[in-house]
């Protein structure tokens, strides 16, 4: 398992690490941390909703679990109970974030400033709401 503070340090991490990259014009690096970052924070929530010390890390522990061993954020986010109020009331941060995924990384899409700016600030307005 990896505890939930372990998470709370992983996506506060990765934050700091998309501004890094950012602040040195690394601007696809950038928007595909802060894509991670929502991930490990939405896996947070849901530990928080189910009353879970940490979330699920290996294959065993994910045995019983199947259904959250995902990285798609539409999915993550139905099971912390918080769809309705995040798409409700950060439904533009919602979008900006939910075009992220892990296979962004092989995406030849140059990613420009404004939208890591964008991607930035919609990641940490919604961490706050989850």
């Amino acid at each position: 398992m990896i505890s939930k503070q372990d998470l709370i340090n992983l996506y506060t991490e990765r934050i700091e690490d998309a501004q890094v990259l950012y602040d040195g014009g690394r601007f696809n690096g950038s928007y595909y941390l802060c894509g991670y970052a929502v991930e490990i924070a939405l896996k947070h929530s849901i530990c928080n909703v189910l009353n879970w010390s940490g979330f699920p890390n290996t294959g065993k522990e994910f045995e019983s679990k199947k259904s959250l061993k995902t990285h798609s954020l539409d999915d993550l986010l139905a099971f912390t109970g918080k769809e309705i109020l995040i798409k409700s009331s950060h439904m533009a941060d919602w979008s900006t974030v939910n075009n992220w995924n892990p296979e962004s990384r092989y995406n030849n899409t140059i990613i420009d400033a404004k939208t890591a700016q964008g991607m930035i600030d919609s990641t940490k307005r919604l961490i706050q709401m989850l």
